[in-house]
């Protein structure tokens, strides 16, 4: 039973990613761009924890950020987001790049892919309970149900792998 509703996840985010055109704008990117969204999507925990480390030296406080919270928290607990909260999510986590360095890579086109990660790598802990919404609170203190890895496999999955024999 696991395994066919692990398929059936993926195949729903495969064919959103196809559909939305992210595919085709994640191929569009530049070589750098790629390899960065790719090295986020292969070691999330070591992403995490220097996104960790920068959020906990800055004391961010930005109000903007408070809707971008709650978008994450309702990612964590597995509801659907619309496209326009996926890519204002996005614009302002690339704001707060310039606070916090790591997230630096939602200034990449497309990079709203991360966002799953993102949910699972923000240190709630860091956040005032009345910016994350009340029935999302407790599974946001307690974790995701989706686990790190679990979410990284899908990500680099959906990115795929670069082909060795494209430098021929």
């Amino acid at each position: 039973m696991g395994r066919v509703r692990n398929l059936l996840r993926f195949s729903t985010r495969w064919i959103l990613w196809i559909a939305t055109g992210a595919a085709a704008n994640y191929k569009r990117l530049p070589e750098n761009s790629q390899n960065e969204i790719k090295e986020v999507a292969k070691e999330p925990g070591k992403w995490g924890k220097s996104l960790e480390s920068a959020w906990d030296s800055s004391k961010i406080g930005a109000e903007h950020f408070k809707i971008t919270s709650g978008i994450l928290a309702n990612i964590l607990i597995g509801r659907r987001i619309s496209k326009k909260e996926k890519i204002q999510a996005k614009e302002d986590l690339a704001a707060l790049s310039i606070i916090v360095p790591p997230l630096r890579v939602f200034m990449i086109p497309g990079s709203q892919v991360l966002l799953g990660i993102m949910a699972r790598v923000t240190p709630w802990r860091l956040i005032p309970d009345d910016w994350i919404p009340i029935d999302a609170l407790k599974s946001v203190r307690d974790g995701g149900s989706v686990s790190l890895e679990k979410e990284s496999s899908v990500v680099s999955k959906l990115l795929g792998r670069k082909k060795s024999n494209n430098a021929n």
